[in-house]
């Protein structure tokens, strides 16, 4: 069988081909896709000259390296979404407020029950900001610094600058699991392991729960037997490898039977 060459039409290479119907007009089907691109004229975001490139790629913001550098160093007006201000900033900083007094503002509801951050400099529960929650701020100013009792275990628990959990340290309580209501009887003294749990002020007679050794009641998951139908209590959050999913080992065996042999 003879074979057929031919000149590429956008590389230029000679290439063979045993059939002249397969011959067509490129090498590859890299010289193809390449040869169906058009040049894209565009315009330089920081220096403002001409440029083009080839399409299909990436779509190019500046004509050179050293342009693209120049605009993370060059400095953008915006103008504060709280209060108009107008103010400067590199863009590769986020940011729509001028200052952290007006990004808190806006994160919060102009009622001073809902405010969530106090501007409070110097104050012993500050770390590295000037800024704390209100709610630990109102009860520190109630039960003052040292060390204190949590309101459910009654285990002492120490202010931490900065907040964070942790064994003895103090977190404030919500009593009433509404973490807007900032009011002085609402807030507590608390252990992180009462706070996480949910102690029993927010778990009813009517749901389901049990009791731990300390008397604390932790609220169980209603759910029903995927092989009986009936209604259960589990402990368990995840639902894998059969746990939670049947009301006792019988029924999660005999289910195992019935998906293996019928």
């Amino acid at each position: 069988m003879p074979i057929h060459t031919r000149n590429c039409d956008h590389c230029g290479r000679e290439y063979s081909r045993r059939r002249e119907s397969e011959l067509g007009k490129y090498c590859s089907r890299d010289c193809a896709s390449i040869s169906r691109r058009k040049d894209v004229a565009a315009r330089c975001e920081q220096c403002g000259g001409e440029f083009s490139y080839r399409a299909g790629r990436k779509v190019r913001r500046f004509c050179s390296k050293a342009c693209a550098a120049d605009s993370l160093r060059r400095q953008v007006e915006h103008t504060c979404d709280r209060c108009g201000a107008v103010f400067t900033r590199v863009p590769t900083q986020a940011g729509k407020y001028c200052s952290k007094e007006c990004a808190y503002a806006a994160r919060r509801k102009d009622d001073p029950a809902h405010r969530r951050m106090l501007n409070a400099p110097g104050h012993p529960l500050a770390f590295n900001s000037p800024y704390i929650p209100e709610h630990r701020a109102i009860l520190y100013e109630r039960i003052g610094p040292g060390t204190h009792h949590c309101h459910h275990c009654r285990q002492p628990v120490t202010w931490r600058p900065g907040g964070g959990t942790g064994k003895g340290v103090l977190v404030v309580d919500h009593l009433d699991r509404d973490p807007m209501n900032n009011s002085d009887e609402n807030l507590a003294p608390s252990c992180t392991r009462c706070n996480v749990l949910n102690a029993d002020r927010t778990i009813g007679d009517q749901e389901s729960f049990r009791v731990l050794a300390s008397g604390v009641r932790v609220r169980g998951d209603a759910r029903k037997c995927e092989h009986c139908g009936g209604d259960f209590v589990t402990w368990t959050k995840n639902p894998g490898r059969g746990r939670g999913r049947f009301c006792s080992r019988s029924c999660a065996r005999k289910a195992q039977w019935v998906s293996r042999w019928c």
